[in-house]
């Protein structure tokens, strides 16, 4: 792509998102990028790229639904944007403040999609805008309605289509008043629960004019089968909280006066379920503060309508512990689903991967994409994203590789020609003098081992590939010292923990040993060719001695005072069950900071965030999102937990390691002492003996987040799971009372006026407490005199509800719990009754 057309983009992403300020009256606009279209029968490719694939709940609110097509509509809500320039990479269509404009030969598709049992029976939809440049026509603009979207036209991957199936969808030119505004209106479909709204302008691929439609909202008349609906509002950009922080969620029904909704927040890992009841003639809110760390479904029921949606809770962070960690993604989040480093991380992305508790992020600069010819300026717009990421905290690694066609005779992934050696150093030199101070840490060319990312001519010849391999990182390493003599080369980069590789690398003819300021693996799970090389295996039983064994060989060939970065590891999602990799992940997390200080890792980088070409996923791809689904996978919670449990552990004893098929690790941190033990795929159940004195409470967080308290007995083995997840085991080194659960929810009705819950305390640290219980209600009866815990022992405390004191409907209060050490602990009740 041009560097014009980049600088566009660049614009669009920084621009919107952080200084919020795009003149509508200033016809200089910021390109979207295009898209690929679904698997369909017309020939598309089988992978999306770069488009949102949105899908906007149209439910029943007893009024007209209109939607302003603000930035955040038009960059997060659409379902597509295609019809673009030369190679299709890029549209003329663009965000203003307050509308959409489209210029040359440009598409945009919005889908609606009414959610529940509902469905449509027609309607109208109504287009309005207004004519940007001069009042009067546009040439050839029109609005589409039809049920279903089809594109076509597409050749590969990063290109996007040209057409869609129009034939089978409604047309209408607009029609203009003198003022230069316009309006368009089509009948929506008569059954179904989808429709799909095309704005079209096919002027041609004219570019940039001085007229064109500028689209300010749709507006929604549906009819629907059922005059009811609900609707929810969260104050995140997309529904994804912290443990502990103020979670608010309104619902809104419509049709339901006289009716009762009744609401249930479920669990998706262990079932476990919150439920109550509502008058549902008016909204009301949920305040779910205190919700353990795990994935959610909201449901919310009454009359004949269901709905609801699905959200997460992470796992706590600390900042300060997570900025010394070893764990890291290779890429960034972005919500718009762009591939790899066509996409730029916003606001709400920065912030998720802070609540994951990243720290370290790989990314890529393709010397193919920003130097187009021999000598010629090297494109900066990679800058941006450095230093976005750089700013907000994160510690960069940039992998540098992929050569331009005039420097390896177009011949795909094959590295530079030696006479083009030069050229390459020059690169190096100039990326790392201009990320001075934002990039510290570069990497050799990407897994100089794997034919598929640095083609020569077959045979492979190990020999022959590792001598043109090592040259091409010498003079990459020269490049970055002259550009930067503080900045440091990470050498190998290689596929898998190849020992026989590191070895060869280091040594004679052309070691790198001297040309290189630490090394680095892939430590993803062995495959094989049976397995069409899909890594959907667990990296255990032969992770442990894959990383010693690379170590060694480092440590043999005079690297040892080098460290060893893990820039990336993961797993095959179409093969591989989302508990599962949330599982591997948490297990393969434990294992490496169990390794940490042993092998002097610095960084263990899953991949890929950004990751939708090649199957290894930590988001649902946009194409397979569902209506309110959340588009996180369970291994971002798993990795948040890990994250926010092990990030400052150190190890102080092997328990149970390998070969042993129990893994069990015990660690230490500042405020407390944390067992890690599951049992791998080679062995059915497992136990393990406590490594603490006599009886000793523990609170346990399985994978995910969840929370427990159990006694560890120095006398009694403690059993593993089946489901080989990790389990972690937390004991604090003072007194730490423990109060479960945070959040509980209790129905009243008329046949069972009176009711009461279970509380567990106990001292998950060291000795006895005493714990007080006041609370903010009249209807809760508490423990009058303060109630002993200890460390050895969980008590259930019986908290009663006293019927003839509650108001009725639906009531918050706060438990508030407090210890001899002065603090204070809040549990959160939500009590209802139904009629």
């Amino acid at each position: 792509m041009s560097r014009l057309a980049r600088g566009f983009f660049l614009l669009s992403a920084v621009s919107l998102f952080f200084s919020g300020e795009v003149s509508a009256s200033v016809l200089k606009p910021v390109l979207l990028e295009g898209v690929t279209p679904l698997p369909r029968s017309l020939g598309a490719p089988d992978l999306a790229h770069n488009t949102p694939y949105a899908a906007i709940p149209l439910s029943y609110s007893g009024a007209d639904l209109e939607f302003r097509l603000t930035p955040e509509m038009t960059l997060y809500q659409s379902y597509a944007i295609w019809g673009a320039k030369n190679s299709h990479h890029y549209s003329f269509a663009y965000p203003l403040n307050d509308g959409l404009c489209l210029q040359g030969d440009s598409h945009v598709a919005f889908k609606f999609e009414v959610p529940g049992k509902n469905s449509l029976t027609g309607g109208t939809m109504t287009v309005t805008g207004r004519a940007q440049g001069r009042a009067g026509g546009i040439g050839d603009f029109y609005v589409a309605v039809g049920a279903d979207l089809i594109m076509a036209g597409a050749n590969g991957f990063w290109d996007g289509p040209t057409k869609y199936n129009e034939k089978y969808f409604k047309k209408v030119s607009p029609v203009f008043g003198e003022d230069g505004t316009f309006s368009a209106e089509l009948p929506l479909p008569e059954k179904g629960s989808k429709v799909f709204v095309v704005l079209s302008s096919t002027s041609g691929d004219a570019g940039l004019s001085d007229s064109a439609p500028v689209i300010e909202s749709i507006r929604m008349s549906p009819r629907f089968a059922l005059s009811q609906g609900m609707a929810f509002s969260y104050d995140p950009a997309e529904p994804v909280w912290t443990h502990g922080e103020q979670l608010d969620i309104t619902v809104s029904p419509a049709g339901l006066s006289g009716e009762t909704v009744r609401w249930s927040v479920t669990n998706l890992h262990t079932s476990a379920s919150l439920n109550g009841v509502v008058d549902g003639g008016q909204p009301f809110g949920l305040d779910l503060t205190g919700l353990e760390a795990g994935f959610y479904a909201l449901s919310c029921s009454g009359g004949s309508m269901t709905d609801g949606f699905e959200f997460a809770v992470l796992a706590p962070q600390d900042q300060e512990a997570v900025a010394k960690s070893v764990f890291g993604t290779h890429g960034a989040a972005n919500r718009r689903g762009r591939h790899g480093d066509m996409g730029t991380p916003d606001a709400a992305d920065l912030d998720l991967m802070h609540r994951m508790g990243v720290r370290w992020s790989v990314f890529s600069r393709l010397w193919a994409w920003t130097q187009s010819e021999r000598g010629g300026e090297v494109d900066p717009e990679y800058m941006d994203r450095f230093r976005l990421l750089n700013d907000n905290g994160f510690e960069l690694i940039c992998n540098v590789g992929s050569c331009p066609k005039w420097a390896n005779d177009s011949r795909a992934s094959a590295p530079p020609k030696d006479s083009y050696l030069d050229d390459w150093s020059d690169y190096n030199e100039e990326l790392a003098r201009t990320a001075k101070g934002v990039i510290t840490w570069f990497q050799a060319w990407n897994e100089p081992n794997n034919p598929n990312t640095f083609w020569m001519p077959p045979p492979f010849n190990k020999e022959k590939r590792s001598l043109v391999a090592k040259n091409v990182q010498r003079a990459q390493y020269k490049g970055i010292k002259k550009g930067n003599p503080d900045a440091k080369l990470i050498g190998g980069t290689f596929a898998g923990l190849p020992a026989d590789w590191v070895e060869t690398w280091l040594s004679n003819p052309s070691s790198t040993r001297d040309y290189q300021d630490a090394m680095s693996g892939h430590p993803y799970c062995k495959v094989t060719r049976e397995d069409n090389w899909e890594h959907r295996f667990p990296a255990e039983p032969d992770l442990v001695p894959r990383l010693r064994e690379f170590r060694q060989a480092m440590d043999d060939n005079g690297a040892e005072d080098q460290p060893l970065f893990l820039t990336e590891y993961g797993w095959y999602t179409p093969s591989t069950s989302p508990v599962r990799q949330a599982a591997w992940t948490a297990r393969q997390n434990v294992i490496v900071q169990a390794l940490r200080d042993e092998l002097n890792i610095q960084a263990h980088c899953i991949f890929a965030p950004d990751d939708i070409k090649n199957g290894h996923n930590l988001f649902i791809p946009p194409r397979d999102l569902k209506l309110r689904q959340t588009r996180l996978l369970p291994v971002i919670g798993s990795f948040a937990k890990t994250a926010s449990v092990f990030c400052d552990a150190r190890l102080i004893e092997r328990i149970s390691d390998y070969p042993s098929s129990k893994r069990v690790y015990f660690f230490d941190r500042p405020q407390e002492k944390v067992l890690a033990a599951w049992v791998t795929e080679q062995a059915g159940i497992g136990s393990f003996q406590s490594p603490f004195e006599g009886r000793q409470v523990a609170l346990v967080n399985g994978m995910m987040g969840d929370e427990s308290l159990t006694v560890l007995d120095a006398e009694t083995p403690v059993v593993l799971s089946s489901s080989h997840e990790p389990v972690y085991y937390r004991v604090h080194k003072a007194a730490h009372p423990v109060v479960l659960p945070q959040l509980t929810a209790v129905e009243l009705s008329d046949g069972n006026p009176g009711a009461s819950f279970e509380l567990s305390a106990a001292n998950a640290g060291v000795g006895e407490m005493s714990l007080s219980f006041k609370t903010d209600v009249p209807w809760l009866s508490l423990p009058v005199d303060p109630v002993q815990i200890t460390s050895d022992k969980i008590r259930k405390i019986e908290v009663d509800i006293l019927e003839a004191k509650f108001p009725g409907g639906m009531q918050y209060a706060t438990i508030l719990v407090t210890g001899n050490d002065g603090a204070t602990r809040a549990v959160r009740v939500v009590c209802s009754k139904s009629k």
